[in-house]
């Protein structure tokens, strides 16, 4: 089930007034020329062009026996139709200089078919079928997403192209060529998902740490066999320091903001659960590293049983790679559980962190070249972004680790 590719041949071919790469955006009008190289005699010909959007899905199951089941979801979000040129002769004739041309102008629609969500049903679609979604009245951007698996393989994508058609009559018999010119779609901007741009989600760790260089005078300290079995065991004797690691990240970002990133990291002490023979303690924050994991999820229905769905997981991750701006750093990040030690630091303003379409940048410079894909969810392809949070740190010659998992929404660039 592969996506709709180019086709252009001397024959009839498409001049798009874009540049490569270009993407458009709902409501955009595409303009260009229809171009026609070969020679040509006919008396009656017609040229027509279609705008087409769909979303498709497939999923594949391959049993023991080494057959295989295929379940397949369709549907038209947009199509349009319009005569550019109709019945008059044609004429191009051999060693012309110029070729034939006719003009078009295409308004990509603004919002999908309403006939879209008849060809769901409940358990085959993501989006609520019976009450008012955003799905309904916005044109998902174009994506394309797949997997092989050993017994189940899947695929999902968006797509959106103009093809033309040229047909006409030569020696009394009919004749039809054809054009395809794929475009890319932006997505669209989630609206409901700006106010999450400015709220902060809190995730919070206790810590504890049991060293005798926690004590005055011994963070240097080789330690004796006696204290490393009492810290091995984890000794009442040995003294303890507890602290809280904070993170606090936004909801949501959006591509392209040229606002950094809040990201902030907090040390909040706990002198309760704290060995009263330790005094403040200088915590080094050694790097901080973030993972991007995306999932796309697919369904499709059955072949016999349309209520009945199948469905298939696309989980991809990839590194943005902030501990290398950690190790860009002329001084060690520095944090205290003291009164008057830095207890909070504001890490995305630091680096001046920003997560652009082409990567996750620092200072302007490139940290990773992941190209992000914001969340959205249509008929039958959900896409979900979370991020992965490691943080090491050190303290009196000891060192920790904090994990976490938090969903992070992306947003398309305004």
């Amino acid at each position: 089930m592969p996506v709709t590719i180019r086709k252009s041949s001397p024959d009839l071919q498409f001049d798009v007034a874009a540049p490569a790469g270009w993407s458009y955006a709902a409501g955009d009008t595409i303009i260009g020329n229809l171009i026609r190289h070969t020679p040509i005699i006919s008396p009656e010909a017609v040229i027509t062009l279609t705008l087409i959007g769909r979303i498709k899905t497939k999923i594949t199951e391959s049993k023991s026996n080494d057959s295989r089941t295929n379940y397949r979801s369709e549907a038209l979000l947009v199509r349009s139709e319009q005569t550019i040129f109709s019945g008059r002769p044609l004429h191009l004739p051999e060693g012309s200089g110029a070729p034939l041309s006719w003009e078009f102008s295409v308004d990509i629609p603004t919002e999908p078919l309403q006939s879209v969500r008849r060809r769901y049903t409940p358990s085959t679609s993501f989006v609520p079928l019976d009450r008012d979604h955003p799905a309904h009245h916005t044109l998902p951007g174009s994506f394309v997403s797949s997997r092989d698996g050993m017994t189940v393989s899947s695929t999902g994508f968006v797509e959106y192209y103009l093809k033309a058609q040229l047909r006409y009559t030569f020696k009394g018999s009919s004749k039809l060529v054809e054009a395809i010119w794929p475009f890319r779609l932006g997505h669209p901007i989630d609206q409901t998902a700006a106010p999450q741009l400015s709220t902060l989600k809190h995730l919070s760790y206790p810590q504890r740490i049991q060293s005798q260089r926690l004590l005055p005078g011994m963070h240097q300290a080789d330690l004796t066999l006696k204290q490393k079995t009492q810290k091995l065991f984890g000794s009442s004797k040995v003294p303890r320091l507890c602290f809280r690691l904070d993170i606090y990240h936004p909801a949501a970002i959006q591509l392209n903001n040229p606002q950094p990133i809040p990201i902030i990291l907090e040390i909040g002490p706990l002198p309760d659960q704290t060995s009263p023979s330790v005094e403040e303690q200088i915590i080094v924050i050694n790097w901080v590293r973030m993972t991007l994991h995306q999932r796309t999820s697919v369904l499709a229905p059955s072949n016999f049983f349309s209520d009945l769905a199948h469905d298939d997981g696309h989980p991809a991750s990839r590194s943005l790679n902030l501990e290398t701006a950690f190790q860009r750093l002329e001084t060690p990040l520095m944090m205290s559980t003291g009164e008057k030690g830095e207890k909070k630091v504001n890490i995305g303003e630091m680096f001046q962190l920003v997560l652009r379409s082409s990567g996750f940048a620092s200072d302007s410079r490139y940290l990773s070249s992941v190209s992000p894909i914001p969340d959205f969810t249509t008929y039958s392809i959900r896409h979900v972004n979370t991020v992965e949070w490691k943080v090491a740190y050190s303290v009196a010659g000891e060192t920790g680790t904090v994990k976490a998992t938090s969903a992070m929404r992306i947003i398309a660039a305004s």
